[in-house]
């Protein structure tokens, strides 16, 4: 029985690190464990300025559930991750991990959460040390060194497709928004690849 006089819901939130990654794996747990709204975001673990978390802390209240694949989807640091368990706990919200079924109300459980956080942490910093090692032995090699831009990828792989979003760039009457939905492409990505001509068509400032 419900001790809360409202109804209590079931909230679901999915995070992965960058735009290109695909969100759909934790999507589909979390639309089967049943919650009632999910938050999504496109966001690294590392960067404490995550909306969508904020606006789920925003939206909580005494009696509902959290629930997320990984523990590491909250967050990479051990601190910001008690902190963040310590805070539910105060308001009585329940937080379920799909993937690392932790009992944070026992000893057991609580340190067997603490063991992953730090694993989580340590996973998260040698993952950035050998990806900074690799990219310094590419650039003495003479490689390109990070991902293609999303425009050489294009005009490389699908001429025609970066022939037209050229075209809608310099199109007066076509906003920002209008082809960053058209092409399903996030605002930064049109941001990053087109700045000269959507600044020649006064569709973003000069900095």
């Amino acid at each position: 029985m419900n001790k809360y006089p409202y109804v209590t819901r079931t909230w679901g939130y999915a995070r992965v690190s960058t735009e290109d990654q695909d969100l759909r794996h934790q999507l589909q747990a979390l639309k089967e464990y049943g919650c009632d709204e999910i938050f999504e975001e496109k966001q690294s673990g590392k960067n404490m300025k995550r909306d969508q978390l904020k606006w789920l802390k925003f939206s909580l209240q005494p009696g509902d559930k959290v629930v997320v694949t990984k523990l590491d989807r909250l967050g990479r640091n051990l601190i910001e991750l008690e902190q963040f368990v310590s805070w539910l706990e105060e308001r009585e919200i329940e937080l379920v991990c799909l993937h690392q079924p932790v009992d944070f109300k026992s000893a057991n459980g609580r340190m067997m959460f603490r063991m992953m956080a730090s694993f989580a942490q340590m996973e998260s910093e040698l993952a950035s040390e050998r990806t900074k090692a690799g990219m310094e032995a590419a650039r003495k090699a003479g490689k390109q060194v990070g991902a293609i831009p999303k425009r050489e990828k294009w005009e490389r792989d699908e001429p025609a497709k970066a022939k037209q979003i050229l075209a809608d760039v310099k199109d007066p009457a076509q906003s920002m928004n209008s082809i960053a939905k058209k092409y399903g492409i996030s605002l930064v990505t049109l941001r990053n690849n087109w700045t000269a001509e959507l600044q020649k068509a006064g569709k973003m400032r000069k900095k």
